[in-house]
């Protein structure tokens, strides 16, 4: 919930690290009224020399490449509207944007990782979620952290009626999700109502488009 202005403070967190924010506060306005939500922010560690930030022109997306070794990975941090019919058609415009990053990438190994907004806890019907499910299932994409974690898993705890829900997720391409080693939820750490959602990848692993030049589009 930064002004552009404000920042800067991502980049004194820890010396160690670079920072790229996104604000979505208009601070234009003379006067904020509401809730925005929250924009976007991404730390990373200076020895990563091989770590480029793309500009995706949207305070909903922040794209950011990796080079380990010989492959390229891209990472898309992504903050989803809120669940409601009246946001359904831009939460699928987003899908759809989702998929054209995907499709349009130099590499096979990409990850789509942050609030999507969208529960899948099993038994809890939510309309995000299940177009979230289809939409993996329509695109060849994998739900890694549904398919890793345990079926109880939740990522956000609502004080106002008691409740959990799995709104945060990692959506991974057919080869990134070769990659993965973990993934599993922070319980213990608290800062806001939702808990955070930890991956571990081991970029060593040996998929089956290492050897491919031609990655886009490949899954």
């Amino acid at each position: 919930w930064l002004f552009n202005c404000e920042l800067s403070f991502l980049s004194t967190i820890s010396n160690d690290f670079y920072s790229k924010g996104i604000a979505s506060i208009d601070d234009t306005q003379n006067i904020l009224q509401g809730r925005p939500y929250g924009g976007l922010g991404v730390l990373w560690r200076k020895s990563l020399h091989e770590c480029k930030v793309l500009d995706s022109f949207d305070d909903r997306l922040l794209l950011f490449n990796i080079t380990c070794g010989s492959k390229q990975i891209l990472f898309v941090n992504v903050y989803m509207p809120y669940c409601s019919n009246d946001n359904l058609p831009e939460f699928q415009f987003y899908l759809g944007k989702i998929n054209s990053i995907i499709e349009d990438a130099n590499t096979p190994y990409v990850y789509v990782i942050g609030d999507l907004n969208a529960n899948t806890r099993r038994g809890q019907h939510h309309l995000f979620g299940d177009e979230l499910i289809d939409f993996c299932l329509h695109d060849n994409l994998v739900l890694s952290d549904v398919i890793l974690c345990k079926e109880e898993t939740y990522t956000y705890f609502s004080t106002a009626h008691f409740s959990v829900s799995w709104l945060d997720h990692v959506i991974s391409s057919q080869s990134a999700h070769t990659l993965i080693h973990t993934i599993c939820v922070d319980y213990s750490f608290v800062s806001s109502d939702h808990h955070p959602l930890l991956m571990d990848i081991d970029v060593c692993v040996t998929s089956q488009f290492d050897d491919d030049s031609d990655g886009g589009n490949k899954r």
